[in-house]
C-alpha cells in the first residue's frame, strides 16, 4: 500500500522502526554541565514522516545527530530496526541547512560520492543518479558544477545524494532553512512527491510549522533547552496535499495548536 493511502490509523498499526527510549544528551563546557536534550521517548514507524519543532537551541539537530549513531547519548537508548545505534548507522541519508557539495565535483560526481563513500560501484548508480536528478527538475544539469547552480538546485543536489543509494531512512536537519521563500515552498513539494514514491522513513528537523503541519504524519514538539516533549501531535489530513490544504480548518487547526503551545512555553511573547 502506498503511502498516499495509508490513513495515520494505518501508520500506527506498523511496527516502529526507530525507538528512542528516556534519551538525554549533556555536553560538557567551559562553565558545566548542558543539557542540550532530556529524557526523550518516542516511535517513529516504518514509512512514516515524522518532523520535529522546537526553539532554536532545543536540541532537535542534536536529537537527529543521536539517531544517525554520529553523537553518543548520555543516558538512554536509540534503535533503527531493533539494532541499537551505538555508532555511525550506515542505511540512512542525511541533509543538512548547508549543502556541503563539492565544489570541485559536477553534479552527477557529487550525487555519486555517496556510493563512492561506502564503496559500492559508482556505475551501478548513474541511472539512479539520473532518475533522482530528473524528478526534482535537475535533468540535463549532471555535468554543471556548484558554482553554476542556485542555493535550491544546489539543495536538490544533495538531496539526491542523500538518497542514491536508497536507504531506509532519511534525516533531514533544516534542510531548506538558508532557502528564500518560493525556493523552500517548491523543495517541500518536491520532498512530498518523492516521500510518497519511495516510502522512506523521514525524521525532518524544522523552524517552520507551516512546514511540518504540511509535509508531516505526525509533529514532535519540544520545549526550549533542555529539550523535551511538549507533545505528539497527529497530522490526519488528507494526501497529498496541495495549495489548497493550507486553507483548510484542519490544518489551521494544528498550526494554531502549535502556537498556542510555543506561546505557553512563552517562546511567543
Amino acid at each position: 500500500m502506498s503511502t498516499e493511502e495509508l490513513t495515520e490509523e494505518g501508520f500506527r498499526q506498523r511496527h516502529p522502526l526507530i525507538s528512542i527510549r528516556n534519551v538525554s544528551k549533556v555536553y560538557e563546557s567551559r562553565t558545566g554541565p548542558l543539557h542540550a536534550v532530556d529524557r526523550v521517548t518516542f516511535d517513529v514507524t516504518d514509512g512514516e514522516f515524522v518532523s520535529v519543532v522546537g526553539p532554536s537551541g532545543c536540541g532537535k539537530s542534536t536529537l537527529l545527530m543521536m539517531i544517525a549513531g554520529l553523537f553518543a547519548a548520555t543516558e538512554g537508548t536509540l534503535e533503527i530496526g531493533g539494532t541499537r545505534v551505538t555508532e555511525p548507522y550506515t542505511d540512512i541519508g542525511i541533509v543538512f541547512q548547508q549543502d556541503l557539495l563539492m565544489d570541485w565535483r559536477d553534479v552527477m560526481g557529487n550525487v555519486l560520492i555517496q556510493a563512492e563513500l561506502r564503496r559500492l560501484r559508482s556505475a551501478d548508480y548513474i541511472d539512479t543518479a539520473k532518475d533522482l536528478l530528473a524528478s526534482v527538475g535537475l535533468a540535463g544539469f549532471e555535468d554543471k558544477y556548484p558554482f553554476e547552480l542556485s542555493g535550491g538546485m544546489r539543495q536538490r543536489v544533495a538531496l539526491c545524494r542523500a538518497l542514491v543509494h536508497d536507504p531506509k531512512v532519511l534525516l533531514m536537519d533544516e534542510p531548506f532553512g538558508a532557502l528564500d521563500a518560493l525556493t523552500r515552498e517548491r523543495m517541500t513539494y518536491d520532498l512530498q512527491r518523492i516521500w510518497q514514491a519511495s516510502e522512506k522513513t523521514v525524521v525532518f528537523i524544522t523552524h517552520s510549522i507551516a512546514e511540518a503541519v504540511f509535509l508531516s504524519n505526525r509533529i514532535v514538539v519540544m520545549s526550549p533547552r533542555p529539550g523535551q516533549i511538549v507533545e505528539i501531535i497527529d497530522v490526519p489530513i488528507p494526501r497529498p496535499r496541495v495549495i489548497e490544504t493550507q486553507e483548510s480548518a484542519a490544518y489551521g487547526r494544528i498550526v494554531t495548536r502549535i502556537h498556542h503551545l510555543f506561546r505557553d512555553m512563552g517562546v511567543f511573547t
